[in-house]
């Protein structure tokens, strides 16, 4: 199998993730996709590996909000933003039922039917409601003022917090 023929493998999972998100109002860029909830943002992302090859093709998702109002301090586009941009910040694996840092690997062998399942239900079960239950700001001040801070460092948390508090 060719590194064209995993490219397309890989897209054709990528479809089928877009054909469930579009479903749930999120719109496709590339292999972002974003969806405006309560002023924010909510992004679903496909993280390819820098470690591929032409034999194997490894990626993961990211998810994550990006509020409004935070994105304003820094002048950022919420159209442009992306999962590195969030102010919460999960990886897909962190639903599994014991999570783990989960990334799927494509080679030359094998069926990605499994893989789209996995995917599918991730997403489907677990990240799109979790994006819906933290979409506002109201409920990022609620899950930081409750100490936990996904994807963010405690520093970042607080300064967030503090910034928001005063916006809601």
């Amino acid at each position: 199998m060719t590194a064209e023929a995993l490219e397309g493998r890989f897209a054709a999972i990528v479809q089928v993730a877009a054909d469930l998100l579009k479903a749930h109002g999120f719109r496709k860029r590339g292999r972002t996709f974003r969806r405006p909830a309560h002023g924010n943002l909510e992004v679903i992302e496909f993280q390819r590996s820098h470690g591929n090859s032409a034999a194997t093709l490894r990626f993961t998702l990211n998810i994550g909000v990006v509020s409004a109002h935070l994105a304003g301090e820094r002048e950022l586009d919420l159209s442009k933003a992306g999962s590195a941009d969030a102010h919460l910040r999960r990886r897909i694996g962190d639903f599994l039922p014991v999570p783990d840092d989960k990334w799927w690997e494509l080679s030359t062998g094998g069926s990605d039917d499994t893989v789209i399942a996995e995917i599918t239900s991730l997403l489907a079960h677990h990240a799109v409601p979790y994006l819906s239950d933290h979409s506002s700001d109201t409920a990022l001040v609620r899950l930081w003022e409750s100490g936990q801070s996904p994807g963010i460092t405690r520093g970042l948390r607080e300064r967030y917090l503090s910034s928001l508090r005063f916006a809601t």
